[in-house]
């Protein structure tokens, strides 16, 4: 049984055969794989940063556009942009929670409200410790990891009011993931340069979130 990719997206332009010389193109089937390509959405010249699907739905973005794009899947031979959203900044990180999707980059922390994915609008924003690069939302909080600066912690409990509640700053590592289980952060990372010559060059770090106002 063969396992069919739902839609792919292409950041720049597709390759033609003739350009990839003897390889083999995107556009087809490798001989003995169980994996096709049923259908594909162009991004344009733009650099792709994440994707999330949820549904018949898929939320994408990209840096170069500093764009928040939704996509119909529900035909996969045929995806299809349903809306787009000037975010304002490159949008490194993003989760989807219900009808609301928390995006992050540069400094900022936005809600995004797509209950209507034809009409998505940004419903509110907060100021993060340093550059967001990654996002998980638990339950009323939103944990944002902030590049030098460690990770945020922003009380989502009123989405058109989000508020940072909490702020690890450990400026020795570069923060670049993270994920939430239990009452644990757990944040990959690159360690910089600094006065202990044992630290090493990258870092996987665990935080007790426990209560996410006092966590350390």
């Amino acid at each position: 049984m063969k396992t069919k990719i739902l839609f792919l997206v292409i950041c720049g332009i597709l390759l033609t055969k003739s350009q990839y010389g003897a390889g083999v193109p995107a556009e087809t089937s490798n001989t003995g794989s169980n994996i096709t390509l049923v259908g594909i959405w162009k991004m344009g010249n733009e650099t792709f940063m994440k994707v999330h699907v949820s549904g018949n739905t898929a939320y994408l973005t990209n840096s170069d556009g500093e764009k928040f794009h939704i996509v119909d899947v529900s035909t996969p031979t045929s995806p299809s942009e349903i809306s787009s959203l000037v975010v304002g900044y490159p949008p490194n990180g993003f989760f989807v929670s219900g009808s609301c999707v928390y995006c992050t980059g540069g400094r900022f922390f936005d809600v995004i409200d797509v209950s209507a994915p034809d009409n998505p609008q940004k419903i509110s924003c907060c100021e993060i410790g340093y550059f967001g690069m990654d996002i998980y939302v638990s339950g009323y909080y939103a944990y944002v990891a902030t590049y030098d600066y460690g990770f945020d912690i922003v009380d989502i409990s009123l989405p058109c009011m989000p508020r940072v509640v909490t702020s690890i700053e450990k400026r020795l590592f570069n923060a670049t993931f993270v994920y939430i289980s239990g009452n644990y952060a757990y944040l990959g990372e690159t360690c910089s340069s600094g006065p202990n010559p044992l630290e090493p060059a990258a870092c996987f770090r665990i935080f007790d979130i426990t209560d996410p106002t006092i966590a350390q």
